[in-house]
């Protein structure tokens, strides 16, 4: 027996449920604005471990001696994808030092079926982000990310980035989105 459940799918929708994430949180000065380095991570069914990363980036400083005006701070980078082991080291003698560290791979598509759970996380990720930056001496403005592009296949990424844009703009009240060539933008103001 089909439960209407199991097939609901349509974007937004609300019953995929998030995975339990990890948090690490390092603070950062920029130009001497306290800023935090968010660093969420969750393992999905399938056992892939991901990775959300949301850095601040510097104020753009025209002129160094005026400071640093309101309209340039608040802004972020985000990276997400899953982990894959990097390279190992090894002593003098060829013994491993320690384990291999894991980067994130911003390119893998991994197509496991899991992508409204892995939304549902992002959005979880991105209220908890919201929350902590809101009243924060660096603020919160917009934050850029990038789709992952598809080796030859600029559509998949378009139609990518739609998906993200229509999640956002469903789960997280108080945003838009706008894109560019390379990059999209979400506004918190």
């Amino acid at each position: 027996m089909i439960k209407l459940k199991d097939i609901l799918f349509e974007v937004g929708e609300g019953s995929a449920k998030p995975y339990s994430i990890s948090k690490s949180h390092k603070s950062a000065l920029i130009y001497g604005l306290k800023g935090i380095h968010f660093d969420y991570r969750w393992k999905t069914k399938s056992g892939y471990e991901y990775s959300l990363d949301i850095q601040p980036i510097a104020p753009d400083l025209v002129d160094p001696y005026d400071g640093i005006q309101d309209d340039d701070k608040g802004n972020y980078v985000v990276a997400f994808g899953p982990m894959k082991m990097g390279n190992q080291f090894y002593n003098i003698d060829g013994q491993p030092i320690g384990t291999p560290q894991k980067d994130m791979d911003t390119q893998t598509q991994t197509n496991r079926g899991e992508l409204f759970s892995i939304m549902a996380t992002i959005v979880d990720i991105f209220k908890d982000f919201m929350k902590k930056e809101k009243d924060s001496e660096f603020g919160l403005d917009m934050v850029y990310y990038e789709p992952a592009k598809t080796k030859d296949d600029e559509r998949t990424s378009k139609q990518r980035d739609k998906l993200y844009k229509a999640y956002i703009q469903k789960h997280l009240p108080g945003t838009s989105v706008k894109s560019g060539t390379d990059f999209t933008r979400i506004h918190f103001k």
